[in-house]
């Protein structure tokens, strides 16, 4: 959608495109169980309130943007636990080559001044590094995730040094994979993930190149996704030998989430 946001007078002045994701949690079974949109929130209504708010007025951040999208969307419909917004900014005035900027929020309906408790889900992550000390730094993830409310870190594997997949030229990687308990959905997850890595330093100069850390979902109980941000399970995942070997540590009898990890390894040959 068009809109006029930005710190430079000439976003104001001639505005851009935006591109918006939402994703709404309805945690209410019986707000599904009728298969009628009169018991559920329609996505058309979601959209409506959603460009009424986005262009309302000029914002110098699309974080204020985003904020305002999302506490607007959990104040009106209330079937509505939680929500995760991100707004794209296709054409930022960056120096760089890029496909977007984006920022993402999270917001989650309170009761009684607390956020509604909503259950504890298992998650699979990867992470990697090959500049600076290997094991420092994930470890430091480790230590990141763990400082997030609604993120515990139950299970974390051996670390592994592995050759470079995709690119060649660069150092050994130190892998590794934790099992996680969290509240957040995936796209806030996805988030979180990408925080870490952004405030350690990561820098994606190409693909495949070297990093200070790489923090990746491998899977999540219950949820699948296929959008360009995120895709669940991960592809690819059972072709890797540096996923599978630290994924095998924090299984459970070599299964993770009804996924025989010991058969992908043998089949790999591993």
């Amino acid at each position: 959608m068009y809109a006029y946001h930005g710190v430079h007078p000439e976003e104001k002045e001639q505005g851009q495109e935006f591109v918006l994701d939402i994703s709404c949690l309805v945690s209410d079974e019986s707000a599904c169980a009728g298969d009628c949109v009169g018991q559920t929130v329609s996505y058309s209504s979601v959209a409506k309130k959603t460009i009424e708010i986005f262009t309302s007025r000029k914002r110098d951040l699309i974080e204020a943007a985003a904020n305002d999208v999302a506490e607007v969307v959990i104040g009106t419909f209330p079937l509505v636990d939680a929500v995760d917004v991100t707004v794209k900014k296709p054409n930022a005035p960056v120096k760089a080559d890029f496909g977007y900027m984006a920022v993402s929020v999270h917001r989650e309906r309170k009761e009684n001044g607390e956020p509604k408790k909503r259950p504890m889900k298992k998650a699979y992550l990867a992470l990697g590094s090959n500049i600076g000390d290997g094991k420092k730094n994930i470890t430091r993830a480790y230590d990141a995730l763990n400082a997030v409310p609604g993120i515990n870190v139950v299970k974390i594997s051996e670390f592994y040094i592995t050759a470079p997949w995709g690119y060649a030229d660069q150092e050994d990687f130190t892998n590794a994979c934790c099992e996680i308990e969290t509240s957040l959905s995936p796209e806030a997850l996805l988030g979180v993930c990408l925080g870490i890595e952004a405030g350690m330093g990561r820098v994606r100069e190409f693909k495949n190149g070297p990093r200070v850390i790489d923090v990746d979902i491998i899977m999540y109980d219950g949820e699948t996704r296929n959008t360009e941000e995120l895709r669940l399970p991960h592809p690819a995942f059972s072709e890797r030998s540096f996923v599978l070997r630290p994924l095998l540590d924090v299984s459970d009898n070599g299964t993770v989430l009804g996924f025989d990890v010991r058969a992908a390894l043998e089949r790999l040959g591993k």
